[in-house]
């Protein structure tokens, strides 16, 4: 009796609205257009969402959530032009997004952690269906024959993406009781060179439709691995 009441107790603690603020850094490749797109993609945005029991499938709370935020692009395009040259033309590229999602999060394994009644909870893994637009400029250096040109650039990206922020807490665990007992110093460098491992949870997929006058436009697919909290 006195333990069916202490669980019903944690589970009720552990209802509460999540953090309100997701972010994510990811290296970002394409194709399409003329060939291979390479780049950094960010966002930052706010987030809100309430985790409830009721329903609840794949933790013990789940949140349903939505978003809006800032995403940036920095990277790099082919163009047919550039003979002997990969990804010539440079792309910079800012905006806003919006995100529908689902998050996840379960409860410790001791009851006693179970966080205070209201508290916000960083979700244990999320999938968001997100739609960004972005303004920016693509710019193709100066050749000898040819002066360097700077041109403006629409993007219109839709991306699915996968964030597991309990890997990375996991593995921090793991990684921490190798350096513990690390006896020797190799031990130690393993264990510290590991470490951008921990970081990565985060893929997303995306398609993209470009607009510019210097690299070709069209749909572009792409594949994003990166880190996100």
């Amino acid at each position: 009796m006195w333990s069916a009441l202490l669980l019903a107790t944690a589970l009720a603690a552990a209802e509460g609205p999540m953090v309100p603020v997701q972010g994510s850094a990811s290296a970002m490749g394409q194709l399409g257009g003329a060939g291979t797109s390479l780049g950094l993609s960010l966002y930052l945005g706010y987030a809100h969402g309430t985790f409830r029991a009721e329903g609840a499938r794949l933790g013990d709370r789940e949140a349903l959530f939505w978003g809006v935020g800032g995403v940036g692009y920095f990277g790099s395009t082919d163009l047919a032009d550039c003979v002997g040259v990969v990804r010539c033309v440079a792309r910079r590229a800012g905006g806003l997004a919006v995100r529908l999602g689902l998050a996840v999060y379960d409860l410790p394994e001791h009851l006693d952690e179970a966080p205070e009644d209201g508290r916000r909870l960083w979700p244990d893994a999320y999938v968001y269906l997100q739609l960004s637009g972005l303004l920016g400029a693509e710019t193709l250096p100066a050749a000898p024959l040819q002066p360097g040109t700077m041109a403006s650039l629409r993007m219109l990206r839709l991306e699915l993406g996968l964030s597991a922020v309990v890997f990375t807490r996991f593995l921090f665990g793991v990684l921490g009781k190798i350096l513990t007992a690390a006896e020797d110093a190799r031990a130690a460098v393993v264990g510290i060179l590991l470490l951008p491992t921990v970081l990565l949870n985060h893929v997303a997929l995306s398609v993209e439709v470009t607009n510019g006058p210097i690299s070709p436009g069209g749909v572009r697919a792409g594949l994003s691995l990166g880190t996100s909290f």
